[in-house]
């Protein structure tokens, strides 16, 4: 509470900015907040408001630089503060500062059963992966595809090129009225010559996006869904006569009524494995990334949820280390397997 003999104008700026910050207007909620503090002076209320809506805005640099004047000082009025002060820095790629005030999170309150303590405990181990990549930069040109790609709509989930094609999904208006898109798989070369590829793939009524290109095998993955019909995930085979047709990968990956997506998969010595993201039951809150080994064109074993632990003798553990970053409650993420190095 602020004290008693601040001013009229002061309570009144506090005031706008609360009522502002309820109705989720967090940039005019800061703007009060920052008129306040130039009154008040360093009052440590005023900068944990200004932090918090900052940080609600998404403007990490902000949120930091208020958080700053709460930790340590502060940590036991302000509990949450140093977590979310790492949080910022992680953003703003200071992952050594961010990594530093998680540790000192998770010491304070690692008898705690709070899932902040659990997160920060992954989060130390994230910034520390995230500053070694800092020293393995790679040399990649980017180049924005023009327009015999890109739209003023939507170009999406791109799988870059393998043996010269690109695939990738494009949302565009079925008609002139621009009421209705649907989503199509194109693919495209190196000239940037693009084909919506045929029906065997692109339904009718469907929305077919997430397109990946296993060059090993020849097949390409993808998902089909609906209105009244979740993202499920397919693959045809590329024949020298043209594309066979779709199969819907069996229960084991595609649960009924809930969606499996962004499909990848790697091929790691003598075993492959397909990696996805699904809510389906049985996971740890929200979409989970998950993995099958295949051991057919027909047949995968039952699916592994990454964020659980992966025991030791498994194939799969020498792919993933420090497993536990991935999943967490309400976090959607998309699998990404690097082949140079083979981690995720």
């Amino acid at each position: 509470m602020l004290p008693a003999n601040y001013g009229q104008d002061l309570n009144s700026l506090v005031k706008s900015g609360d009522l502002a910050a309820e109705n989720g207007n967090y940039f005019g909620a800061a703007y009060f907040y920052k008129q306040a503090l130039r009154e008040a002076g360093n009052v440590p209320e005023l900068h944990y408001k200004m932090a918090e809506v900052c940080r609600k805005d998404k403007d990490y640099a902000q949120a930091a630089k208020h958080y700053e004047k709460l930790v340590p000082h502060f940590n036991d009025k302000y509990p949450l503060a140093e977590y979310y002060l790492g949080n910022m820095q992680k953003s703003c790629e200071l992952f050594l500062e961010a990594q530093y005030h998680f540790r000192n999170y998770w010491e304070r309150n690692k008898d705690k059963d709070l899932l902040t303590v659990k997160k920060a405990k992954r989060e130390i181990i994230a910034c520390e992966m995230a500053q070694r990549m800092l020293f393995r930069p790679v040399n990649v040109n980017t180049e924005h595809m023009d327009t015999s790609i890109n739209s003023i709509y939507a170009e999406l989930c791109a799988d870059g090129y393998h043996d010269g094609m690109m695939y990738y999904t494009a949302v565009l208006p079925e008609d002139s009225t621009l009421q209705n898109f649907n989503a199509n798989i194109y693919m495209a070369n190196q000239q940037k010559q693009t084909v919506l590829l045929d029906s065997l793939i692109n339904k009718h009524g469907k929305q077919a996006a997430n397109p990946f290109w296993d060059s090993i095998s020849n097949v390409l993955y993808f998902t089909l869904s609906g209105n009244d019909y979740p993202a499920q995930i397919y693959r045809s085979q590329k024949t020298q006569n043209g594309w066979k047709k779709a199969i819907r990968l069996p229960s084991v990956i595609n649960k009924e009524n809930y969606p499996s997506s962004q499909p990848v998969t790697v091929h790691f010595d003598s075993v492959s494995y397909i990696l996805y993201a699904s809510n389906k039951p049985g996971g740890m809150g929200g979409y989970d990334l998950y993995y099958n080994v295949i051991e057919n064109d027909t047949t995968y074993s039952r699916p592994y949820n990454i964020g659980r632990r992966i025991p030791d003798n498994s194939d799969f553990a020498f792919l993933v280390d420090t497993t536990s970053i991935f999943n967490s409650p309400a976090n959607e993420l998309t699998p990404f397997y690097d082949k140079t190095d083979s981690t995720l």
